[in-house]
């Protein structure tokens, strides 16, 4: 993710060491995904997660993204994440692109 993202200001994992965003077993997952599930931009980090891994496969994703893991997220794409939020939050195209 490069430049400013307009939403990443308000993220919860800014007050977090980086390191816990990339667990090195499975079990380690709960924490980062804990905090995930009560950020309020959530659906906006998983919708540029999604954006910016499109075509990847999962082995070529890491870390947990909008509260999910590297390998769930290679089982959705970005519809889906439109069809979770709903019709009245708008996802940008591209939002780490977004300068403020």
């Amino acid at each position: 993710m490069t430049g400013n993202v307009i939403w990443f200001d308000e993220a919860l994992c800014l007050g977090y060491d980086p390191d816990i965003w990339y667990p090195e077993t499975s079990s380690e997952w709960d924490a980062p995904k804990a905090i995930c599930d009560v950020c309020p931009v959530r659906l906006e980090c998983l919708a540029a997660a999604l954006l910016e891994e499109e075509g990847r496969a999962a082995f070529v994703r890491y870390g947990m993204r909008g509260g999910v893991t590297p390998i769930e997220r290679a089982k959705m794409d970005h519809s889906q994440v439109k069809k979770r939020r709903g019709p009245s939050v708008i996802v940008v195209s591209r939002p780490w692109n977004k300068k403020v």
